[in-house]
């Protein structure tokens, strides 16, 4: 993400109560986005050409992407893991 000209980093953060996500520039907090975790209506897997594969999460009709470098395996196995947790 890029806010007037400066690269913006994330940090995501899940817990049975809410998911969290900082966004931080220079090591400063920019925001902070708080959404409760059972809001959360799905976790997928998008490939794109320009971006490769991404995880998104899905809370209500926002969605929201783990930023990383993952492998189409290590997708599809976070992705399950994440699904499995919230349905315990």
């Amino acid at each position: 993400m890029r806010i007037a000209g400066l690269t913006v980093g994330s940090q995501t953060r899940l817990d049975r109560h809410k998911f969290e996500t900082d966004y931080r520039t220079f090591g400063l907090a920019l925001y902070q986005r708080t959404r409760l975790t059972s809001n959360i209506t799905g976790v997928l897997i998008r490939s794109k050409y320009d971006t490769g594969t991404q995880i998104f999460i899905q809370v209500g009709d926002e969605s929201c992407y783990l930023k990383g470098s993952f492998t189409e395996g290590e997708c599809f196995w976070l992705v399950q893991e994440i699904q499995d947790w919230l349905n315990q």
